[in-house]
């Protein structure tokens, strides 16, 4: 068996890392290709895509992983420093088994090999093949690592129920909660889990942005939140100011908001910078050398964080004397107070802080304590002394969440107004709870809304089918907020009212922490609020001829093609026109060469379209969108574009796009099945591909939906070799999920062959 061999190391943050093809037999050309093009180097692009992970060709490098065609799918786990394999045999060439391969090098075990995988899932020893019981090793935690992140049945690292098994009916691991063993053992891509993993175990940062984009206030209050660190010199300092209209439509009026120097302490800090807007405005962080000389570091931001609402941190209030005592009202009753401890989670739909308000009662004694002491470290949190006119409220930040009834005022009744089911204290309309309603009860946005403290206490604990409720096609989720406690309403305070089969969850329902990850997920869904933000060109006022262009930043390629993936649909006249261009390097080390690649033009098809736009740029280079109007007096609409993604890939060779596929799925009778258009390869052949929504009928996966792929007669027939052997075919269903990061596609890939001609054709 010839050997086909790719050498990377890889590559870290801070790490270069190395890849090369070698053949021992140039008339395998053509499997080499597979080998290289189709299945190995398209794995790499979703680790440089989704993580910080990357590889280049080989160069000598002491730790590199050896890419060959053995007996069956494996690897070591981690780097030995020495080189080693990774088989990528007979059966095993499909990107998620590649992916599998590279996390084992990459240092993961199995997901079932976690310590606390009995809680999850039942090995049956009886049931697997002799010699392979130690794929289902459990190892103890100072040995593997969860990294802090829950078991994953959707991880690509999972074996599925029949793995090693003796019996193919009868399987050989099986999941605690039933629903889940349809889902164990996923051949797409990586979890959402799996990558959090990597990300965390090779420090994966985000880049910090030093100005943001425009930004278009939705209340005038805001709060800009972020983490930083000094390392550098003393003399470094970061300054925060804020660009706002200036009268003219422009944003470019500067103003101060923060300094912050640097003072020794090299640990992260939390920031949190109150301002106002009324028009559109942009923030902008400016960093500023110190003493270069004596400077080991610089100035480190993450995490940041613009929201319409004062953010709040810390565990204690205090009043505290000031040149205002005398012509105050004391005591200082009625008033407002919030305490929040926050998660630093980068992304901010992600976070689970903790918060807590009070007001102030007037009847409640106060701690008098010297004024002088107020903001300094040392002071005495409950140190009293006789200080006149010195008056402090202290109110410690405490866990009560076990008050049944009470509301949580950190987050207002924007959640229960939205239509999901509601927690303790909160109230609907008699008769119609629910998880999440259908269309006719969902709010236009943004939700006006109205706090009052004078609320009745509901209970029910009814269960809804899905024909008035609907989960969203999200999992059952212990975590959320929506979720009632173990001892909610409860005639003894011992004993439970709800508990979870899986015993461990049962300190965790009822959290009063936060949205939990799925209740941001259903709330999104719900509302559309992933799509986010996207490019319009409205092209129905003006003059015909007028232009909008989109540029994005230098780019440096580390490879010689590129695919520019995005979503367009054009709504105005059959005019008008979006052409992509790409700015290279004129030679000069200026990126303001431009070459058009690819025009299109309007339609009367006014739907969303996806565009698939190959670049074959080897130096720097920006890519530009550039819209133009045709005629406006014809146009009741415009130019959209949305959810662009840049890889480092060739782009499909043809797209065929299926609209309404859901509805199909459910619709569609058994045994039909429809027809893509005919696409032509390079060489020239025409193919196609066939879509069974249901399956064939009387197969074994007849609930499963199939897609074949075929060659059709051409215009080309007559030249072309026949019959079309060792030609490469890979089938991708794409995942739309607008963050690539988390696009979970299903692809597979295969190798024409003799076996498969149909009358010598």
């Amino acid at each position: 068996m010839p050997s086909f061999q790719l050498l990377h190391l890889v590559a870290l943050v801070a790490v270069s890392s190395a890849f090369v093809i070698r053949t021992t037999d140039d008339s395998e050309a053509s499997v080499r290709k597979f080998f290289e093009g189709d299945i190995i180097v398209p794995a790499f692009e979703m680790f440089r895509l989704k993580s910080c992970i990357d590889f280049k060709p080989y160069e000598g490098e002491k730790s590199y992983l050896q890419f060959e065609k053995l007996d069956g799918c494996w690897s070591f786990v981690g780097d030995f420093q020495t080189g080693q394999n990774v088989s990528i045999g007979l059966r095993c060439e499909y990107k998620d088994t590649v992916e599998h391969e590279v996390l084992h090098a990459l240092g993961f075990y199995h997901e079932q090999s976690r310590s606390d995988r009995d809680d999850y899932v039942n090995i049956w020893w009886d049931e697997i093949i002799k010699g392979q019981e130690h794929n289902f090793n459990k190892y103890d935690d100072s040995f593997i690592s969860d990294l802090n992140t829950p078991y994953d049945y959707e991880s690509v690292m999972h074996y599925g129920p029949y793995s090693f098994n003796i019996n193919s009916s009868i399987p050989s691991i099986t999941t605690k909660i039933p629903e889940f063993n349809d889902v164990i053992g996923q051949s797409q891509d990586l979890s959402r889990i799996d990558l959090q993993r990597l990300n965390r175990m090779y420090n994966c940062g985000e880049s910090a942005i030093l100005e943001s984009r425009i930004l278009y206030p939705r209340r005038n209050e805001k709060c800009l939140q972020f983490f930083y660190k000094f390392d550098g010199s003393l003399q470094d300092e970061l300054i925060i100011w804020i660009k706002s209209d200036d009268g003219t439509g422009n944003v470019r009026k500067l103003a101060k908001l923060q300094s912050i120097s640097a003072n020794g302490e090299q640990n992260w800090n939390l920031a949190t910078i109150p301002f106002s807007s009324r028009t559109k405005f942009r923030y902008v962080f400016h960093g500023i050398k110190g003493n270069t000389s004596s400077s080991p570091g610089g100035i480190s931001i993450d995490g940041i964080t613009s929201s319409t609402s004062r953010s709040y941190l810390g565990i204690m209030f205090a009043l505290c004397s000031s040149q205002n005592d005398g012509v105050l009202e004391w005591p200082a009753g009625n008033r407002q107070v919030t305490f929040t401890i926050v998660d630093q989670d980068p992304d901010i739909t992600q976070r689970m802080s903790a918060s807590r308000s009070f007001t102030t009662n007037p009847e409640e004694p106060y701690i008098v304590e010297d004024p002088g002491t107020c903001g300094n470290r040392s002071a005495r949190a409950f140190q009293a002394s006789n200080v006149p006119r010195s008056r402090k409220i202290q109110h410690l930040l405490q866990n009560n969440d076990a008050d049944a009834g009470e509301l949580r005022k950190d987050i207002p009744e924007i959640n229960s107004a939205a239509g999901l089911s509601l927690f303790q204290g909160d109230i609907l309309l008699p008769k119609r709870r629910s998880a999440l309603r259908d269309e006719r009860y969902r709010w236009k946005l943004p939700v006006p809304f109205i706090l009052s403290d004078n609320l009745d206490q509901a209970h029910n604990f009814k269960k809804y089918g899905s024909n008035y409720l609907n989960d969203l096609n999200t999992p059952y989720d212990y975590e959320s907020i929506m979720h009632y406690g173990p001892f909610s309403f409860g005639k003894n305070s011992s004993l439970a009212t709800i508990t979870t089969n899986i015993p461990e969850f049962n300190d965790i329902i009822g959290q009063r922490l936060d949205f939990s990850t799925s209740d941001i997920e259903r709330l999104n869904h719900m509302y559309n609020c992933n799509a986010g933000y996207f490019m319009y060109f409205n092209t129905s006022c003006g003059k015909q001829g007028d232009t909008a262009i989109l540029e994005s930043r230098i780019l440096y390629p580390k490879r010689k093609q590129q695919c520019l993936q995005f979503f367009f649909k054009m709504t105005g006249s059959s005019q008008d026109r979006l052409a992509i261009w790409v700015k290279t390097d004129d030679g000069t080390g200026n990126v303001r060469r431009l070459v058009k690649i690819r025009t299109f033009q309007g339609d009367s098809d006014h739907d969303w379209k996806i565009a698939h736009v190959n670049l074959k740029c080897q130096k720097k280079f920006r890519f530009l969108f550039h819209g133009l109007k045709g005629n406006p007096d014809d146009s009741a609409g415009g130019i959209y574009i949305d959810d662009l993604t840049l890889s480092e890939t060739q782009c499909p060779r043809g797209v065929w796009l299926i609209r309404n596929f859901s509805q199909l799925l459910t619709t569609a009778p058994e045994g039909y099945s429809m027809h893509s258009p005919r696409f032509y390869s390079p060489e020239g052949y025409g193919y196609g591909l066939t879509l069974s929504p249901r399956g064939l009928r009387g197969s074994a996966f007849a609930n499963y939906t199939r897609i074949s792929f075929h060659l059709v007669s051409g215009e080309n027939d007559g030249v072309l070799e026949w019959p079309a052997l060792h030609r490469q075919v890979t089938i991708t269903v794409l995942d739309q999920n607008p963050n690539a990061r988390k696009r979970m596609s299903s692809e597979r890939s295969f190798t024409t062959t003799q076996a498969q001609t149909f009358q010598g054709r």
